[in-house]
């Protein structure tokens, strides 16, 4: 059994880069800054790009939750760690740990990206499959490898389908509705995305595509159905960047203090 090994960067190792290429799955974490719930997502299909030795990102499918979203969009945020493991051959998982961002499908940079045919290490472009609603970035500040003797052997059969297959078919009602949001939600990719993305399950903001869209109402639910009460301190939230935060408790705080001080020196007066 050997020791894991940590680098600032992925290693300059031709046979680790095709090893890397050749995965059918991996696995993305992140976490809101305060409690909240831990998320770890499986991604599949080919949707990865690996940059360069500090960067790597992948395309990011339409899915029931918006967890990773949501976390690197909250305010002093943005940690993200990529697992890979070896399911043939020998043992390895490599883990990239980072801070990521979100670049949705809107943005300009979404389309410079994904019509960049080739990168560094000869690496395809993905194709923009149905349902794409975002790229999802890495900055590498480490990496880790070991050995993964106890993760099992797989044999790969395929892709699914469904997801494509649903995309697909959502994308074409869209397009023949003006205001396709109104749709019912498994019908309309957009309306899916206000339903099922506009919030996390912690009710931290998510895709921005559509919140201005979104109400109070589903922060309710998305809350509701992880069984968790409402918190419109956490909704209310948005962009507001954590040290201002800070400082408007601290002021209340301070406040709350100066006038119970007086009260008291009042009393005693």
């Amino acid at each position: 059994m050997s020791a894991t090994k940590f680098f600032d960067e992925i290693p300059d190792d031709e046979e680790l880069i095709q090893w890397i290429k050749a995965q059918y799955l991996f696995h993305v974490a992140t976490a809101p800054l305060n409690d909240g719930h831990v998320n770890v997502s499986p991604k599949g299909q080919p949707s990865l790009k690996l940059i360069n030795s500090k960067a790597i990102w992948y395309l990011d499918l339409t899915g029931s939750g918006n967890e990773t979203i949501s976390h690197l969009y909250e305010p002093g945020n943005s940690r993200m760690t990529i697992v890979f493991e070896a399911f043939e051959g020998p043992p390895r998982i490599l883990r990239l740990f980072g801070h990521g961002r979100v670049i949705e499908r809107d943005d300009p940079e979404f389309d410079q990206l994904v019509n960049r045919e080739l990168g560094a290490y000869g690496w395809p472009t993905p194709e923009v499959m149905p349902g794409a609603r975002a790229i999802i970035w890495l900055n590498i500040d480490k990496v880790s490898i070991s050995r993964g003797s106890s993760v099992p052997l797989f044999k790969f059969e395929s892709h699914r389908d469904t997801l494509k297959k649903w995309s697909e078919k959502a994308e074409k009602t869209d397009s023949q509705y003006e205001d396709p949001y109104t749709l019912p939600p498994l019908k309309s990719l957009r309306s899916f995305w206000l339903h099922n993305n506009s919030w996390s399950v912690d009710g931290l903001p998510g895709y921005r595509h559509v919140l201005d869209k979104a109400d109070e109402g589903f922060v309710r639910k998305a809350m509701s159905d992880v069984g968790l009460d409402y918190d419109y301190s956490l909704a209310s939230r948005k962009g507001m960047p954590n040290w201002w935060l800070t400082l408007f408790v601290g002021v209340g705080v301070g406040v709350l203090l100066s006038t119970s001080l007086t009260l008291v020196m009042r009393v005693w007066a």
